[in-house]
C-alpha cells in the first residue's frame, strides 16, 4: 500500500485513505512482488517456524544462486555463512 502511495499523487482529499486509480496498478504490482516474496519464504521454511535458520538457508543454495548470491570453490560454506549472517541481522532465523 505505501509503495503504491508514494508514487501517486494526491488527487483528492480523503486521498491517504485510499488507493486511488491511478495508483491502483502501482498497488497490484507490489502486492505480487509481496507475494512472491511470501511463496518463496514459505518454500524455504521447511519447518514452518516462520524463520529460515541456516540449515534451510544451505538447502536453498539453488535459489539462492537465483538471487546473485554464488558461491564458489572451497570457500562456499564461508561465504554463504558470511550472506546468511548478512541477511539475519537479529540472529533469529
Amino acid at each position: 500500500y505505501q509503495s503504491a502511495r508514494a508514487r501517486g499523487r494526491s488527487t483528492s482529499k480523503v486521498s491517504g485513505d485510499y488507493v486511488e486509480w491511478h495508483e491502483f496498478r502501482f498497488f497490484l504490482v507490489a502486492l505480487r512482488d509481496y507475494f512472491g516474496y511470501f511463496q518463496l519464504f514459505a518454500t524455504l521454511d521447511i519447518d514452518g517456524d516462520r524463520r529460515i535458520d541456516f540449515e534451510e538457508f544451505l538447502l536453498a543454495t539453488k535459489r539462492v544462486k537465483q538471487w546473485a548470491v554464488e558461491a564458489k570453490g572451497a570457500d562456499k560454506d564461508r561465504e554463504l555463512n558470511n550472506v546468511f549472517r548478512r541477511l539475519d541481522v537479529n540472529g533469529g532465523g
